[in-house]
């Protein structure tokens, strides 16, 4: 039967282990998933122990690594599982992942919404935010009810707007290519309409 030869504190990180098995390195644990398991050096261990050992490990390691990236920068909880499921972790685990972390408040869509609605607010059109979050994973509900509470895009639709005929060409053609310029970049068919009119009406 296998045995535990060695338990050596990684010098990088005083809370986890280096796991040896039989003098060859088996797998890295922390301190508390040894105390859990009553891992002992010299220990005699099933197949079965050293299965459950290694998931265990390889659990805790994958929290570490949803930890880190979310601590990065704020992420929506799809990409936190987009990251997971590229590692080929199971749908069982990630769901325990994402729960540990969003009970110590790192992944939060309705947070991430509001964060993102700040960032893009005087640079993207309600329609383009609206698709962007949606992308992300955001539901529904949190994205309409944050986009909602935008105000007045009118400033910046113009500047859009300003900024897209500069140097054109004044023509009949470029009324249409204006609005629906303005309609890709995510400003409703209303505000797309009155800007390219304000924008257009005394130069054609």
């Amino acid at each position: 039967m296998p045995i535990i030869t060695k338990l050596e504190v990684q010098k990088h990180d005083q809370s986890r282990v280096n796991l040896f098995v039989d003098e060859k390195f088996f797998c890295g644990i922390t301190l508390d998933d040894i105390v859990r398991l009553k891992i002992h050096k010299n220990d005699e261990v099933s197949e079965l122990a050293l299965t459950e050992i290694k998931s265990v490990a390889e659990k805790q390691d994958f929290y570490n690594k949803a930890l880190n990236y979310v601590l990065t920068s704020p992420k929506p909880e799809k990409k936190v599982r987009d990251y997971l499921f590229k590692k080929k972790v199971s749908r069982e685990v990630i769901d325990e992942i994402i729960e540990k972390i969003k009970n110590l408040g790192y992944i939060n869509d309705e947070e991430y919404a509001k964060s993102y609605i700040d960032a893009k607010r005087e640079k993207l059109g309600r329609g383009q935010i609206r698709q962007k979050l949606r992308f992300n994973g955001i539901a529904g509900e949190i994205v309409d009810r944050n986009v909602a509470e935008i105000e007045s895009q009118t400033e910046l639709a113009e500047q859009v707007a300003e900024k897209y005929v500069r140097n054109k060409p004044r023509d009949f053609k470029l009324r249409n290519k204006l609005f629906a310029h303005l309609l890709a970049k995510g400003f409703d068919f209303d505000l797309a309409g009155e800007t390219t009119n304000k924008i257009l009406k005394e130069e054609i």
